[in-house]
């Protein structure tokens, strides 16, 4: 038998407020005098089931319809997670669903919905909606306020439109609200200030704008996280926020309209619990780093980059900071050196000082102590001294130390020889541990435009998960190496140009390198033949750089296997032959063709096949000859560059080359004749024509009355025109030229 209680208790709940006192006098006296059982004949059983106010579930109802329920992404492990939403008997029968948690089977609630309790023992409301990347595709509900226990309200990751509803204001005990990484637009509702027990406020990566008010410090005395990055608020920032005791991480990063005359003036004192300052790319005008600042003993990130004008020193006392796992600086004017105090930060996981070319001086000398270094970026600095050998940083993932005055040799590992271990020990006799396969995390490498040289250290082959690899513009010599190249089988992009490598390209160099996509070997040197296997064991290399070395033979049949092709550059070797037939039909991706300054022969069959994605094509300086192609450059739509220079070309000009929307067609020295058909110009913007050094003729007086506006500059010099100018047959269309070249033809003038 049910005891009387709960449905008194339950009675109690909807009287709370008053309004019925005296009927549960009543009811309770009545309660109290009822037996426990009844004799064996019969008894009564008073049972009843708790549920969630209507209002509740129409709240979720509304939500649910309006960002399209039936198509959000559901968890698929119903044990832990709950089961999809679903209103089918609460539509039909008006069956309240079984939202909440059940102790009989943990499995049956609504994913993402928590409430204050059991409801099959007590009352219970929703307490917290967690809902992100659920997949939420329209507005937020302005019925989300009926939900007046709510305490965590989390639709982050979604699509969600629309502007904030001012009803949220309403929603007094909420302690989490999360809207990040949605669609939404319009400004702070002035009710969002009056959420007294906020504490976790993020915002941010949505398309907000206006201001921010000093009611936020005033307000949210609570509030430990604020979070507006990556939004369009505008205006000064709240003279309150050091007002919030309780504040840990302060991130406003990316609102380029956001301004004030000075940082936020936090410190020990104001917020001794800071953990997080992420201020880059805001207007803060012209700053110091606050001293204040280092203060901050718990503070885990430091980010004021790109902040204004941000100018003085690294100070010292930013060895104080000794929690701090991110330090970045980059992109001001911060002027002096790099502080040798930096070094004592050991638990500094990320150092990002890029593009502070006021910074002089060498790197720490204790720099080798940042043991816990995972990704370094120190670029376009004015740094110089040598780097410190790669074995002090075992978890290191990621480097960019490229634009500096760094000498010495690549950075790499040593105490390898032939990629087995043999020491411990640098040449300064400093120990440091040895990674192997298993702990070499390195998956960015770039140390460009720097003074390294030697060769490519071998100890480099370790790094077997690198991705990413720059050595472009330095001194490097020697040979390339088949045997650092040989464990990067998951490399995507290779650049070694402007160094002097002197010596041909093993035949087997890139044999491992299938997922490789990006390959830069200009200006290094190079001699010898194109081998085979960069085309056979590449099927992925979308961009390919050999120019400006010294490379002959002729360009390999293999080269059309390469159907991911965009970018060809073999500009400036020494190759000879014509090109393979298959060149014209199998390159169909091709973007930009760059073939000068070499020795090749034969006609230029045809473009017709790159119709869809030519944008640039540049064949100067060669032996070609037959006709120039005629046919396909008027459907090239994104075509900026035809350049043929220097050729043995002959045939008429393409009248085709007039339909096209380029910038410049140059032709110059070939054989091309007869006449120039400037009356089937067509298309839209304006080109320049340099077509110099033929043999091209006709009457002048005609081919400018045909000539187009489209025509910003025309070069015939050294051709076979023929005709008078005068004022009479110059039109205004001729006028608007930028530029007009007729010398050494065969005009007279009146």
């Amino acid at each position: 038998m049910m005891v009387v209680y709960k449905y008194f208790q339950n009675w109690v709940m909807s009287c709370y407020g008053g309004g019925c006192i005296s009927f549960l006098l009543i009811f309770g006296f009545f309660a109290l005098c009822i037996p426990q059982q009844i004799g064996s004949a019969g008894s009564i059983e008073l049972s009843y089931q708790y549920s969630l106010p209507r209002y509740e579930i129409n709240a979720l109802y509304d939500l649910y319809t309006v960002n399209h329920g039936d198509e959000w992404d559901w968890e698929n492990d119903t044990t832990l997670y709950g089961v999809p939403w679903n209103f089918t008997d609460y539509l039909s029968t008006g069956a309240i669903p079984h939202v909440c948690q059940d102790t009989n089977d943990e499995s049956q609630h609504w994913q993402g919905v928590e409430c204050s309790s059991n409801c099959t023992i007590s009352p219970c409301h929703i307490i917290s909606l967690s809902l992100s990347e659920y997949g939420l595709d329209g507005s937020l509900t302005s019925s989300l306020s009926n939900l007046t226990w709510l305490s965590v309200l989390d639709v982050s990751n979604n699509k969600i439109v629309g502007s904030v509803p001012e009803s949220l204001g309403s929603l007094m005990l909420l302690s989490v609200l999360s809207l990040s990484s949605n669609k939404l637009v319009g400004t702070l509702p002035s009710t969002m200030y009056s959420l007294s027990l906020l504490e976790y406020f993020a915002v941010d990566t949505n398309y907000l704008t206006g201001t921010l008010s000093d009611s936020i410090g005033l307000s949210w005395s609570l509030l430990k996280y604020f979070n507006i990055e990556n939004c369009y608020f505008q205006g000064s920032l709240p003279s309150t926020l050091i007002d919030l005791y309780y504040l840990e991480y302060f991130i406003i990063s990316k609102n380029p309209m956001l301004v004030s005359e000075s940082f936020p003036m936090f410190s020990n004192m104001t917020t001794p619990n800071m953990k997080k300052i992420l201020m880059q790319q805001v207007s803060l005008g012209v700053n110091t780093i606050p001293e204040s600042y280092y203060t901050l003993s718990e503070l885990k990130t430091l980010a004021l980059g790109n902040t204004g004008v941000l100018y003085g020193t690294i100070s010292h006392a930013i060895g104080n900071l000794q929690n701090l796992e991110i330090l970045s600086l980059s992109v001001s004017s911060l002027s002096g050196s790099i502080p040798e105090s930096i070094s004592t930060l050991s638990k500094l996981s990320i150092l990002d000082l890029e593009q502070l070319s006021a910074i002089t001086g060498s790197l720490p000398m204790g720099f080798y102590n940042l043991t816990s270094l995972t990704q370094i970026y120190i670029a376009d600095i004015y740094v110089s001294g040598t780097f410190p050998s790669l074995n002090y940083f075992p978890t290191l993932e990621h480097i960019e130390l490229f634009l500096t005055q760094l000498t010495g040799s690549i950075p790499g590992y040593y105490g390898y020889l032939n990629g087995m271990p043999v020491s411990t020990e640098d040449g300064d006799g400093n120990s440091a541990k040895v990674p192997n396969n298993n702990t070499n995390k390195m998956v960015y490498y770039d140390v460009s435009y720097n003074h390294f040289h030697g060769t490519i250290p071998l100890s480099l082959s370790q790094c077997i998960y690198l991705e990413y690899i720059d050595l472009s513009s330095n001194d490097l010599t020697s040979t390339l190496p088949v045997e650092v190249f040989t464990n990067w089988t998951q490399l995507q992009q290779l650049r070694l140009a402007f160094n002097h490598f002197t010596n041909s390209l093993p035949t087997t160099i890139f044999e491992s390198m299938h997922k490789l996509q990006y390959l830069d070997i200009a200006d290094s040197l190079l001699s010898g033949t194109l081998p085979v296997d960069i085309v056979y064991n590449n099927p992925l290399l979308s961009t390919f750089n050999i120019e400006n070395n010294i490379l002959t033979g002729s360009i390999p049949i293999g080269l059309c296997d390469l159907h991911m092709m965009t970018s060809l550059s073999l500009q400036s070797n020494h190759f000879t032959s014509s090109l393979p037939i298959c060149f014209y039909s199998n390159l169909s991706n091709l973007v930009t063709i760059g073939l000068d300054n070499n020795r090749l022969t034969g006609s230029f069959v045809t473009v017709n096949n790159w119709i869809h994605t030519l944008q640039e094509f540049h064949i100067n300086n060669n032996l070609f000859t037959g006709y120039f192609p005629i046919n396909g450059w008027n459907m090239m739509s994104n075509l900026i560059y035809v350049t043929a220079t220097n050729n043995l070309f002959t045939g008429t000009f393409p009248s085709t080359l007039l339909q096209f929307n380029g910038t410049e067609v140059d032709l110059t020295n070939n054989m091309l004749t007869g006449i120039i058909p400037f009356e089937m110009t067509q298309g839209y913007g304006t080109t320049m024509y340099y077509l110099g050094y033929n043999e091209l003729d006709g009457d002048i007086t005609e081919l400018f009355h045909n000539i187009s506006t489209r025509i910003s500059g025309l070069q015939l010099v050294h051709n076979l025109f023929t005709g008078y100018i005068n004022c009479n047959n110059i039109n205004n269309n001729t006028l608007q030229l930028s530029s007009l070249d007729l010398g050494n033809n065969f005009l007279t003038s009146k």
